[in-house]
């Protein structure tokens, strides 16, 4: 089944799993949270989201503003062959709306992280 909006690479078709980060950066901690609380919810977001990577063909990380969506991102790809794209640029964001497949492919070895892949829609 394809799912709308999504082109089918190959055998690869996208799998939605979410990974909700609340508060994951340290550097933005929770009012009255002990730090090491903080620093825990961090590591275990971040165990979570390596597993999601090595078993998932996609992992969307979702969440509120600026809790850290593209850091944990970041720490994911350390270390792994792959790509990043920002949809913040406008090249970026017109290769993903004209040819989504051209796109996807930029990491054709390895992992592609897409941030703010919101701003593809419509």
């Amino acid at each position: 089944m394809r799912r709308r909006g999504f082109p089918t690479l190959g055998r690869c078709e996208p799998t939605r799993i979410l990974l909700r980060t609340y508060e994951f950066s340290p550097a933005n901690p929770r009012v009255g949270w002990p730090e090491a609380v903080t620093e825990l919810i961090a590591r275990h977001i971040l165990r979570v989201g390596h597993d999601y990577v090595e078993t998932f063909p996609v992992v969307v990380i979702e969440g509120a503003r600026q809790v850290g969506k593209s850091t944990l991102a970041g720490q994911l790809m350390h270390g792994r062959q792959g790509a990043s794209a920002t949809l913040d640029s406008p090249q970026q964001l017109a290769l993903a709306k004209d040819d989504p497949e051209s796109f996807l492919r930029q990491a054709a070895e390895g992992t592609l992280v897409i941030d703010e892949a919101w701003r593809a829609r419509g």
